[in-house]
């Protein structure tokens, strides 16, 4: 078996990107640090979230041209970090409350009031029998510069 570990070493690389299949056969990721790279290529990768923050300051998150909605949440994940998981979807977005706490009361879904006053497209889902609205971040930053992983 190839030894990554000095691999890694050698050219600088910090942590792996492992992709893998779960017992549903969807499509999952994480994050392993090179100093761990050889035991989870025996081992097998499992599956877990990854704590994250934006290396990024207030001024140049303000900078940013970028929708107010995405600052906000980009100022949060540089002041406070964020713990991803994969859903095994092929981009870069956030999943919010449901709005169904609301409707389930004969409320408004705020946040569709709030999708549309963003610009944010939703589209038809017969599957649940109502609009999703997605909240893209896949262009707001360069990810690959700006986010960190934590050490675990």
């Amino acid at each position: 078996m190839t030894d990554l570990a000095a691999i890694a070493k050698k050219q600088g690389i910090k942590y792996f990107l492992i992709s893998f299949v779960d017992l549903f056969g969807t499509v999952r990721a994480k994050i392993v640090p090179a100093t761990a790279i050889d035991t989870v290529a025996k081992a097998g990768a499992g599956f877990a979230g990854f704590a994250t923050w934006l290396d990024m300051t207030p001024a140049q998150i303000n900078a940013l041209s970028v929708p107010r909605w995405q600052k906000i949440i980009l100022r949060a994940m540089a002041r406070y970090g964020m713990y991803v998981g994969d859903d095994g979807g092929n981009t870069w977005g956030l999943q919010f409350e449901s709005g169904d706490n609301y409707t389930s009361f004969g409320k408004h879904d705020p946040w569709i009031a709030y999708a549309h006053s963003q610009g944010v497209k939703g589209w038809y889902d017969s599957s649940i029998g109502r609009n999703v609205y997605y909240f893209s971040f896949k262009h707001a930053v360069a990810w690959g510069r700006w986010l960190k992983v934590l050490k675990p």
